[in-house]
């Protein structure tokens, strides 16, 4: 018998709330923090998932979403025994903290109008994210340079945004059905979803983001999709307005924050409103080499990993390796910014056949998700799960390009979009009364250990969660070559 059943229904329900804002408090923190990754900020959001990850009594989850949670934790530990070097291995605390969060959503967002909250606090974080940006923005007095953020760099931020620029047109698109509301409060809820989007889409155009733009125009047109296939006759109208209005939003503000009002002697010279938009401008450019450049650390994160198939070249070794297999190595590259690649490289089969199990199992939710395929009414009735699957497909092609898993903030918003699509599935498995398997059993006091694990990982590595980008400076690069 579960602790929670115990309780009275009432107390129950105060538990798992007050479970879920403490997990929507460390999200607020961890978006704060953006990319520090030091020991105690990650032990801290470790801690805020563990409630809810309690109150969704992971036990009554079906096996392979357990087995999924635990494997990519585990795996980090199997490199770092194997060779027998402890540096890096705090990333086992930040993939506990994923699965906790994952397992934790799962089990929360189990009705539409739990979901469209979710998804609300989401959008709050993406509008936080946005003045927080803005901030730091324009006390560098230079609209030159692109919005980086708390994240720390234009790309991630690009990559944070897509979540709740996604999850917003959805809900405009679907009309936030799920809360029931009077025609005025669905209204003011929507200028409210819209604003929020829209600010979300500001920075990524602001980011200058070539793939962030790219993902956010897949986004846009999903939005698109769904109102078409949602929405007949007079209705379609209106909402195609509300996803214009949304749109326009994005743009105008993008607009804005580079005109006079805020670069009043810089924005005559450098910003033709009429005529160039930087970020678009950048984003359709190729007079750079950063895609040359990743081919070429993709092959060699290949290499790296077949020099070694079982357990890679160990945690946080890319850089030194790099020298020795590209042309012009530098060791000035830390990852192939690809997430599949750098497991392969520094983990081999340990952290890769983890990682393309929790990517099929992701392509399982969204397929499963679409069968049989959902009608005009059951898209109306539920907006942030397929506002949320949308989201979770952007930020997931992100890692094909960029370095996302490194931020546990980006962390967070994979684990919240993939629980939100994962939570009617689960609700379905999960029948009153229906009895654990002992699969589930063993498989969630497994995680338990890997939750104690990963803290214990945080405390014993000696790069005190150090930012990968930064352990270079610190820790001098072998020369293996």
């Amino acid at each position: 018998m579960g602790a929670t059943t115990l309780l009275t229904p009432r107390a129950r329900l105060l538990l798992t709330h007050g479970a879920a804002v403490i997990a929507f408090a460390g999200g607020v923190y961890a978006t704060a923090l953006g990319d520090d990754m030091r020991t105690g900020p990650v032990l801290i959001l470790l801690g805020t998932a563990v409630p809810l990850l309690v109150v969704a009594q992971p036990w009554r989850f079906p096996w392979w979403l357990l087995t999924l949670a635990v494997a990519l934790p585990v795996g980090v530990a199997i490199v770092a025994i194997t060779h027998g070097d402890a540096h890096g291995i705090g990333r086992m605390g930040k993939f506990a903290y994923f699965g906790a969060l994952l397992l934790g959503v799962s089990g929360w967002a189990r009705t539409p109008t739990r979901r469209v909250v979710l998804a609300g606090a989401i959008l709050l974080l993406g509008v936080l994210q946005f003045l927080w940006s803005m901030e730091q923005w324009l006390a560098g007095h230079d609209i030159r340079i692109s919005v980086y953020g708390l994240i720390g760099w234009h790309n991630q931020l690009a990559d944070f945004e897509l979540v709740p620029w996604a999850l917003g047109l959805c809900l405009v698109a679907l009309g936030v059905s799920a809360l029931r509301a009077r025609s005025a409060v669905r209204t003011a809820v929507l200028l409210i979803v819209a604003a929020s989007a829209g600010a979300a889409g500001a920075a990524i155009l602001l980011s200058g983001s070539r793939f962030g733009l790219g993902l956010a125009a897949c986004a846009l047109a999903a939005a698109l999709l769904l109102t078409f296939l949602a929405h007949r006759g007079r209705a379609l109208i209106p909402t195609l307005a509300w996803i214009a209005l949304t749109t326009a939003i994005a743009f105008g503000l993008m607009v804005l924050m580079r005109s006079e009002l805020f670069f009043p002697t810089e924005a005559a010279e450098q910003f033709d409103q009429a005529t160039a938009i930087r970020a678009l401008d950048r984003g359709l450019s190729t007079d750079d080499n950063s895609f040359r450049t990743r081919l070429e650390m993709w092959g060699a994160a290949l290499r790296m990993g077949a020099t070694s198939p079982a357990a890679g070249v160990g945690l946080l070794r890319f850089i030194e390796f790099e020298r020795c297999l590209v042309a012009e190595g530098t060791g000035l590259f830390w990852h192939p910014h690809n997430e599949w690649l750098y497991a392969w490289a520094e983990g081999g089969l340990s952290l890769l056949l983890p990682l393309l199990a929790l990517t099929a199992g992701l392509i399982v939710l969204g397929v499963r998700s679409l069968r049989p395929f959902p009608g005009a009414p059951q898209l109306r009735a539920d907006p942030a799960r397929w506002g949320a699957l949308v989201g979770l497909g952007a930020i997931a092609a992100a890692q094909m390009l960029e370095y996302d898993l490194a931020y546990p903030v980006l962390l967070a918003l994979i684990a919240g979009t993939a629980g939100m699509c994962a939570s009617p599935l689960i609700a379905a498995m999960r029948a009153p009364g229906a009895h654990a398997s002992l699969a589930s059993r063993v498989l969630a006091g497994m995680f338990a250990l890997v939750v104690v694990g990963g803290a214990i990982a945080l405390l014993i590595d000696p790069t005190l969660g150090e930012a990968p980008w930064l352990y270079w400076y610190h820790h001098p690069i072998a020369d293996v070559c």
